[in-house]
């Protein structure tokens, strides 16, 4: 096969339409449905953000804008300030992570993908068990390295 667009990963970009599932480059586990509703819960219903705070953080995002804006809503909570659109956006100034999180523009994309702050939790767990998992993935590939790294 050849490539005209380039390569990635070792595959020409036009070939990746032909791969079989088994043989595409794999993507870590995560849901970015679940991300966006846990988010859109938050704008739907602020103190929804109560329910997740103690077991949900910030780096258990895979999406890293999304664990941006869900530690703009965690800092806004944490300091018993309003959470909606603007004050959300002003954190994401604050910490310097507006632009990269994609803004008011993000913010209304997730609260319009999401119809109701009523299963927060457990899109919050479905967050969490991804995040778990990649870890499990990355310690798994960290003792595989020591294995074929043999010392002399």
């Amino acid at each position: 096969m050849t490539a005209t667009n380039g390569i990635a990963n070792g595959v020409a970009h036009d070939d990746m339409d032909y791969l079989d599932e088994e043989d595409a480059p794999l993507v870590p586990p995560h849901s970015t449905q679940a991300e966006e509703a846990v988010l859109g819960s938050v704008l739907k219903n602020g103190l929804s953000i109560a329910d997740v705070l103690p077991f949900l953080k910030p780096h258990h995002f895979y999406e890293m804008r999304h664990g941006q804006i869900y530690a703009a809503m965690a800092a806004l909570f944490e300091r018993a300030a309003a959470l909606d659109y603007h004050t959300i956006a002003d954190e994401l100034q604050h910490q310097g992570t507006y632009e990269s999180s994609g803004g008011l523009l993000r913010l209304s994309e997730i609260n319009l993908a999401t119809p109701s702050a009523a299963h927060i939790e457990h899109y919050a767990r479905i967050v969490l068990e991804h995040a778990v998992r990649r870890r499990y993935i990355s310690a798994a590939q960290q003792v595989a390295e020591l294995a074929w790294n043999r010392r002399r």
